[in-house]
């Protein structure tokens, strides 16, 4: 293998013995053992030269004759034997600096520099038109005219959405109350106390050294037992002592950029039980409810004025049925000196897969249920979709 510039390789195909004479002497002879490859370099020079800028050059005895015409490589010289090849003698094709040298060697004088290059007259222009194979042609029409079908669902959506047309209720507030949408068996998931209570501690500890930290946590943790959002787990009996539960690890994630609560808490539904299941592994996703991006953005180019909007603690709006409030428990304290409390989710919590789909579809819900009374906000979630409302207005 022979490398060269760029870290380029050549295969070598064999090694011979060359045996090298000058056309002017041959009684001058060096010998060389060379390398085989497939091909040395590109025809040089890659142009033709102007020899008519060269004439001090005519009367010289050149080792390459036909130097000015571009010509493959034969034999490629290496730098053992090029330094025993230079004589003293050189001539200077021009007056200019720059011009090409010829350098006297025992083979013959030999052109080294920057030559003219000599320049074709005669322009040529070519024409080329590519057209796209007939099969190609009529794909792209086809995508092109193609009307807008709903999409079928997959089973695991066709699945949620059925949990969801079956399950979905109304309070007597008008408030929607959904079940999580179990795929596999709650009987699966292992003991999660454990973990989800030195997550807790672990949290303790951070909240103790940042006492901003601490406030923000309890002033929305007081938020949430105010509005009910959440509350305390009620006592195991003897009939619920050996159903299955789930303790979620949370988090905080602090948001400067907001104007009222600054921190959202965030359950790890993914974090894993003792028999290694979690709770967001054996639920749905439901299906992707989002609103067309494309449409979104197309939206802000109709009228010299937007407005964006969005619904403030839009899960925790919705619901969730009793039995499943078990398995959306989490732990807390506001003081390390307190013994640890168990709360529960009441409302549809930031950090389940399935929750943007209940988001979502219930949106969708309310659409459908009340859209007869607001047509101009059916007309808006319907046209941009629910998940980010863009209304536009010509100022």
């Amino acid at each position: 293998m022979v490398k060269g510039i760029g870290g380029t390789t050549k295969s070598i195909q064999s090694s011979v013995s060359v045996k090298l004479f000058s056309r002017f002497d041959l009684s001058v002879c060096f010998n060389m053992d060379s390398l085989v490859v497939d091909k040395v370099t590109e025809r040089l020079p890659t142009v033709s030269v102007d020899i008519s800028s060269l004439i001090n050059f005519n009367n010289l005895s050149l080792a390459d004759d036909a130097y000015a015409v571009p010509g493959d490589i034969d034999l490629l010289i290496g730098a053992s034997i090029f330094p025993h090849l230079l004589l003293s003698r050189k001539v200077q094709g021009q007056s200019d600096c720059l011009s090409p040298l010829a350098l006297e060697t025992v083979l013959g004088y030999v052109i080294v520099g920057s030559a003219p290059a000599l320049v074709d007259c005669h322009a040529s222009v070519s024409y080329c038109c590519a057209t796209d194979p007939l099969d190609a042609a009529v794909r792209k029409f086809w995508q092109i005219e193609e009307v807008n079908a709903p999409k079928l669902l997959s089973p695991d959506d066709k699945a949620c959405e059925d949990i969801y047309n079956s399950t979905t209720t109304r309070d007597a507030d008008g408030r929607y109350v959904v079940a999580l949408p179990f795929k596999g068996d709650v009987f699966s998931l292992g003991d999660s106390f454990k973990k989800s209570k030195n997550r807790f501690l672990c949290l303790e500890r951070k909240m103790q050294a940042s006492p901003a930290l601490k406030e923000a946590y309890d002033n929305v943790i007081s938020e949430y037992l105010n509005k009910g959002f959440i509350s305390p787990a009620p006592i195991d009996t003897e009939e619920t002592r050996n159903l299955p539960s789930y303790t979620i690890p949370h988090h905080g994630i602090i948001r400067e950029d907001k104007l009222t609560s600054k921190l959202r808490i965030v359950l790890d539904g993914s974090s894993k039980s003792s028999s290694q299941i979690s709770l967001n592994d054996i639920l749905y996703n439901g299906q992707n409810l989002q609103g067309n991006l494309f449409h979104i953005i197309v939206n802000f180019r109709l009228y010299r004025i937007a407005l964006s909007a969005d619904i403030r603690q839009m899960f925790l709006c919705i619901g969730v049925r009793p039995c499943d409030r078990r398995f959306q428990r989490i732990l807390y304290r506001f003081s390390p000196q307190e013994p640890l409390k168990v709360y529960e989710f009441n409302r549809v919590c930031f950090g389940l897969k399935s929750s943007p789909f209940h988001a979502l579809r219930t949106i969708k819900q309310l659409i459908l249920d009340e859209g007869a009374s607001y047509p101009r906000a059916q007309q808006t979630v319907n046209t941009v979709g629910c998940h980010h409302t863009v209304g536009v207005f010509e100022a």
